[in-house]
């Protein structure tokens, strides 16, 4: 089995009274809470921090712009991987955020992974008075994008003239530290999406708790494009994006449980969207024992880097129970 990685979702939001299933036990944002998960998952010996891209979410609405905070992060830390989850083409032009990746990637000294997706978030673009175009737009936005990135961080005065975006020799000096830039990690679900994976992705992400034969099937598209479009499947990365509640016995694992369940709201079961009955089935779930099953169920089908939204954030004996007990098997 090859190296498995294990990144920390580092929360860019907060939840509050179970508004936000990706962190129902976080109620207000603050600095020293990020900056001090980034720090043990770097102690813990953790492959990556990860973050969000968004403007507004939870019940709040407050949120850390993500650049700003990958750039403290580069500085804090010396050895994680630091990467996004996704960003959001339709954020920035492109050729700015080939300039903010390439910059970064210095700071960083080559630990950038940088995540996109075409977006979905309508209300908060509108919000912000950023336009949403119709799916297929916003794919081709992403696909242009994507292009003019790798052409930036190669080329000394790339020319790109496509639909939506345009260059003319924007020279993105200093290049990155590494000679193909960071790696770009598309999330994607859908055939077309994954279609863009196969054109132009160096990895690609699947979110949202994926089970085992979702995963299977939407890996099957993917390997079919790589196959019509020439390319090996096995030069993509894989990863899988989703929640974790891990208990040291089965008592612990019942009191974690409970205490989700009590953020249900009036008229909004939002964590009950994770627990179906008894059991968060989807997610990577129960005793160190049964979370090492599921994630070696996973890596059969290729996934080699697991993002992981530990569910009773802002604590953190999620996070050092699991880098104790599940983390050593895959080293």
């Amino acid at each position: 089995m090859a190296k498995i990685k294990f990144g920390v979702e580092v929360p860019t939001f907060a939840g509050g009274g179970g508004t936000h299933r990706d962190v129902p036990l976080y109620e207000r944002l603050d600095w020293k809470t990020a900056r001090e998960t980034a720090l043990l998952a770097e102690r813990l010996g953790y492959d990556s921090i990860w973050m969000a891209d968004h403007f507004i979410l939870g019940r709040y609405g407050e949120m850390f712009e993500i650049w700003t905070l990958m750039s403290a992060f580069a500085e804090l830390t010396k050895r994680v991987e630091i990467g996004a989850l996704v960003m959001c083409n339709l954020h920035r032009h492109p050729s700015v955020l080939a300039k903010m990746a390439a910059t970064l990637d210095h700071i960083s000294n080559g630990r950038l992974i940088l995540g996109i997706g075409a977006g979905w978030n309508e209300g908060e673009l509108k919000a912000y008075g950023v336009p949403f175009p119709p799916p297929a737009e916003r794919i081709a936005r992403m696909k242009e994008g994507i292009t003019i990135m790798k052409a930036m961080w190669k080329e000394d005065k790339p020319v790109f003239k496509g639909k939506y975006y345009s260059i003319d020799g924007a020279t993105c000096r200093p290049r990155p530290i590494r000679p193909d830039g960071p790696p770009i990690i598309v999330g994607a679900v859908g055939p077309r999406m994954l279609k863009a994976v196969a054109e132009l992705g160096d990895g690609w992400n699947l979110a949202d708790d994926p089970t085992f034969d979702v995963y299977k099937e939407k890996l099957a598209i993917l390997n079919d494009w790589c196959k019509k479009l020439g390319r090996d499947p096995n030069s993509i990365v894989k990863t899988w994006d989703g929640h974790v509640i891990i208990g040291k016995n089965e008592r612990e694992l019942e009191d974690k449980m409970n205490a989700l369940k009590k953020q249900r709201i009036a008229g909004e079961a939002l964590i009950g969207q994770l627990i179906p009955g008894d059991m968060l089935e989807n997610c990577i779930s129960g005793t160190p024992e049964r979370c090492i099953e599921r994630i070696k169920k996973f890596a059969t089908l290729g996934v080699s880097h697991f993002s992981l939204w530990f569910l009773d954030y802002p604590h953190f004996d999620g996070i050092k129970l699991f880098v104790e007990r599940v983390v050593p098997e895959f080293r």
